[in-house]
């Protein structure tokens, strides 16, 4: 049987802590809502192994749609194997047949649906309803964080189909075939973190193009391309990372300091008194850098992009395996460039705005209030009310200290080595312990938490790092746990807590 080596420093699926993810290397893809301090693998879960259970049952019914299945042969092969991605569970055993062998894993939340006869394996996340990663023979494509379009992007009347996903390298993929043609187009974006998007946008402009718009939610977080006689073509403004390139960010006196002599930038920037004490008696090369994100908007027939240069201090020396860097790092200023496209690769700059992202000291709080519905981040499992033990019996010891995750109503509760290692609000009434539930506004979320330490006030995600000490004297751990606070246009969509590693 096939292995699968995974690396967390990429993690598709987002329904674990890092920690349980360090604790029992999960199988599990590119990117996810997690951190960790250290990357580990492990081997696609194969028949017969100790930690799964095997199941004679058939697989549990969600609601369907109707729509036109493809053949198994689209399925079993490239790029066909992506027409799996829109398909629920159901759709995808009834194109492919119940003669299949089906490994349960119900402490790590998925299932693994073996077709030996055709020499395919998917892996399908039993919590949200969709499958991770999909085996033909021994090549893996992860689709967890992936997205698919089906759109008319030459006017012929065919419909070109447009995937995103990981390859087996973790790196992120933008292919498109051509409707007619069958031809392929590849186009390389990175890791794509939790989740891609996928816009188009056909007969823009006096040369009536085709552009694919691509959003990711780390790294870079997006990409253009123009789609023409079945060629991808980047179409980003030419030497859009100048501006970081060229910015010079120091600290001094308790302050950092950014200029930017081409855009006639001088940032002072105030910086919280714990960003103060890190960065005492250390180099501004060792703890000060520029990265670039940009912000692709799509309105009105119109498209709009935001190239922002993030000024960033490093709060720990812990490596972010979101991110993929060394050392985590707070936003503390941005330097920001809007442009306006107007077809055929060319942009036109409209304003240049940023500034300091502190006007005071912000809010400090601490490990205690990181708990969901009073569960709280870190506690032993020991204190997690009764009906939400008593889910906890079905699991081994083993796999209570190597990993486990359950739900109730709505919030995902990671454990590892006995404690509560991770918890996540994705639907539900429940309410985190400063009153913050989903649904609530962008500003309920400023005025109950404060200014993130990572992301900017318009920004999709929100991070608040939190320090946490374990042990004593020469056994003294300083830890570095997180709060993150997802959006969907002005509403929380999502609230998350993870456990980290050794901060420093």
């Amino acid at each position: 049987m096939r292995t699968t080596k995974i690396i967390l420093a990429s993690l598709i699926i987002c329904i674990v802590a890092s920690s349980i993810l360090s604790a029992c290397s999960i199988v599990t893809g590119a990117s996810a809502n997690m951190v960790s301090g250290t990357s580990t693998s492990r081997s696609l879960l194969t028949p017969g192994q100790n930690d799964v259970r095997k199941s004679t049952q058939q697989p549990i019914v969600y609601p369907q749609k109707d729509v036109i299945l493809p053949d198994p042969d689209t399925l079993l092969s490239f790029p066909g194997v992506f027409e799996t991605m829109p398909l629920t569970l159901q759709q995808l055993i009834t194109t492919l047949g119940f003669n299949f062998e089906l490994i349960e894993n119900k402490a790590e939340g998925y299932d693994t649906y073996i077709y030996n006869e055709y020499d395919f394996v998917f892996n399908f996340d039993r919590l949200r309803h969709k499958p991770y990663s999909i085996w033909v023979g021994d090549m893996p494509y992860y689709v967890y964080s992936g997205d698919y379009e089906s759109v008319d992007l030459n006017g012929d009347g065919k419909k070109e189909t447009i995937v995103v996903y990981e390859d087996q390298y973790y790196k992120g993929k933008l292919l498109v075939t051509d409707g007619k043609t069958k031809k392929i187009s590849e186009a390389d974006l990175g890791f794509l973190g939790n989740k891609s998007e996928i816009q188009t946008l056909t007969n823009f402009g006096p040369d009536k193009e085709s552009l694919i718009i691509v959003k990711t939610d780390i790294g870079q977080r997006g990409a253009i391309f123009s789609y023409a006689n079945g060629k991808l073509k980047d179409v980003l403004p030419k030497d859009f990372e100048k501006t970081a390139k060229e910015t010079m960010v120091t600290v001094e006196g308790g302050k950092a300091v950014a200029l930017n002599k081409a855009k006639d930038v001088l940032y002072i920037c105030s910086l919280p008194n714990r960003l103060k004490y890190i960065i005492q008696g250390r180099n501004s090369s060792d703890v000060c850098r520029t990265i670039v994100q940009i912000k692709p908007k799509v309105a009105d027939g119109t498209l709009n992009l935001e190239v922002r240069t993030n000024i960033q201090i490093k709060i720990s020396d812990n490596y972010d395996q979101i991110e993929g860097t060394e050392g985590t790092y707070c936003d503390v200023a941005n330097i920001s460039q809007h442009y306006q496209y107007s077809g055929n690769g060319k942009w036109k700059e409209i304003s240049l705005e940023g500034g300091p992202k502190y006007e005071s000291e912000p809010a400090v709080f601490s490990p205690e209030n990181l708990s969901i519905n009073n569960i709280l981040l870190n506690s032993e499992i020991d204190s997690l009310p009764n009906n939400i033990s008593s889910k906890l019996k079905t699991f081994s010891q083993n796999e209570l200290s190597t990993g486990v995750l359950i739900e109730d109503n709505g919030l995902l509760i990671g454990i590892s080595d006995n404690r509560i290692s991770y918890l996540s609000l994705e639907r539900g009434g429940f309410s985190t312990q400063k009153g913050l539930k989903l649904s609530d506004t962008r500003q309920k979320a400023l005025d109950t938490y404060g200014v993130p330490d990572k992301g900017f006030l318009n920004d999709e995600v929100w991070t608040y790092y939190v320090f946490r000490k374990e042990g004593a004297g020469d056994n003294l751990l300083v830890l570095l746990d997180s709060l993150h606070i997802e959006f969907d246009g002005d509403k929380v969509s999502k609230i998350w807590m993870n456990s980290h590693v050794t901060a420093f």
